[in-house]
């Protein structure tokens, strides 16, 4: 049997819904899945503002599977509240939270963002960042985003930060920036599987070979399935030798979130 995986983004809502539309994307569906396709756990991860989202009730709802890691939602909005929201989210057994500049409608260039991520790492809280800010072009963000981002980090030295999608079309700028900076993780979820046939299939398959201790995966649950990653990841991981593969596969993340 080929390695367990772990799975860096599923999307679980309380309603079973995703992005307001009907796609069974239940707690109860999320768990059967990894047990299907041989996967060690996934995280959880919650969307603030979408799907019925409530951070209690989120955390509740992961509770009865081990397997699911829960992740919160946060959008951070008050400065004189933020260290205690976030201990919150702690308190209710929450291992990370989740930015989202697109749907949160965040300015990544808000220096709340930077206070935010370096309070999350102050109490423990991994920070996943969404890079995927492809948009409208009346709601395009005009900073550079991995400058901003390197901005927000400098401000936070003590946050452990995912970047979610690696970057997308910029899979190998954002490389560069996780290869020097262990306090980073470089996630390939919907990456992986977004663009068949595109060079960025090839520079997927250089980081397999080259940086497999910088990586993670991730399905992007429901947008991409449990089955499809695991078809990529035994594509791309083919002939790599053990150690390699079991980093890439959950060993990274694992360590990363300090579970398993």
């Amino acid at each position: 049997m080929s390695e367990l995986l772990a799975d860096s983004l599923a999307h679980a809502t309380l309603d079973g819904t995703w992005m307001g539309k009907p796609a069974g994307a239940s707690f109860a569906a999320l768990d059967a899945a990894l047990e299907e396709h041989d996967y060690a756990f996934a995280c959880a991860v919650g969307m603030w503002g979408m799907d019925g989202y409530d951070p209690e009730a989120f955390a509740a709802a992961c509770q009865p599977y081990p397997r699911l890691v829960p992740v919160a939602g946060f959008k951070p909005q008050h400065r004189q509240t933020l260290r205690a929201d976030l201990l919150r989210l702690r308190e209710l057994g929450y291992r990370g939270i989740k930015l989202h500049p697109r749907f949160s409608k965040l300015d990544i260039a808000d220096p709340l963002i930077g206070e935010t991520m370096e309070i999350a790492g102050q109490l423990g809280l991994v920070v996943f960042w969404c890079t995927f800010l492809h948009t409208t072009i009346n709601e395009w963000q005009e900073a550079d985003p991995l400058l901003t981002l390197v901005r927000q980090l400098k401000a936070a030295p003590t946050a452990r930060v995912i970047l979610l999608h690696g970057g997308d079309a910029d899979l190998l700028r954002y490389m560069q920036l996780v290869r020097f900076n262990d306090r980073l993780l470089l996630d390939l979820s919907h990456t992986i599987a977004k663009y068949p046939g595109s060079s960025l299939e090839a520079d997927v398959q250089y980081l397999f070979r080259h940086f497999d201790q910088r990586l993670c995966l991730g399905t992007d649950w429901p947008q991409f399935s449990h089955a499809q990653l695991r078809e990529l990841y035994e594509r791309f991981a083919e002939g790599l030798p053990l150690e390699k593969r079991v980093n890439i596969a959950h060993g990274n993340l694992a360590r990363f979130l300090g579970v398993g």
